[in-house]
């Protein structure tokens, strides 16, 4: 999952059992945009078996379910269930279960979210370019400073010895 380049969709509902369902409409969306796309979907719970067949039966869900700790999915997201949108290892949109986008909005909210992280991107390029035009110079004035100052230290040595 994480050395997947293509986006991965990740539904994370630590405990099956206490997962908000009302918004199954919009999530199994997702799930069909996703395969119609060739994008991986999959459900990770820290639910028993058992439980992960009663939300099949209960929602009809059809995509694969993964198990995990549900301290590490509390930790991925806090809502139950959210989803998660991952390119590359890389997260690139969280969702609360209440703004899971719906069939009508689910392309437009992933090309916007891929976007913004491009430019977030170059914005970190222009964060290093500024960093080193200002501290390269400024290194410069140490050494020149370090150097005068000992030059400084060895003349008056000089002058008292």
């Amino acid at each position: 999952i994480l050395q997947d380049s293509g986006l991965v969709f990740l539904l994370i509902a630590p405990k099956l059992e206490k997962a908000a369902d009302e918004r199954m409409d919009a999530m199994n969306d997702v799930y069909d945009y996703a395969s119609e796309e060739g994008f991986s979907f999959y459900c990770v719970t820290g639910s028993a078996l058992d439980a992960i067949e009663f939300w099949r039966d209960h929602t009809g869900a059809e995509y694969p379910f993964l198990t995990a700790d549900e301290v590490l999915l509390k930790t991925i997201i806090r809502s139950n269930p959210g989803l998660v949108l991952l390119q590359g290892g890389t997260i690139k949109k969280k969702w609360h279960y209440n703004d899971i986008p719906d069939e009508y909005t689910i392309k437009g909210e992933i090309a916007r979210c891929l976007v913004e992280n491009d430019i977030k991107s170059k914005e970190d390029g222009f964060l290093v370019t500024n960093l080193l035009t200002f501290a390269v110079p400024l290194l410069f004035v140490w050494v020149y400073d370090l150097i005068r100052y000992r030059r400084r230290r060895k003349e008056e040595h000089l002058l008292y010895n």
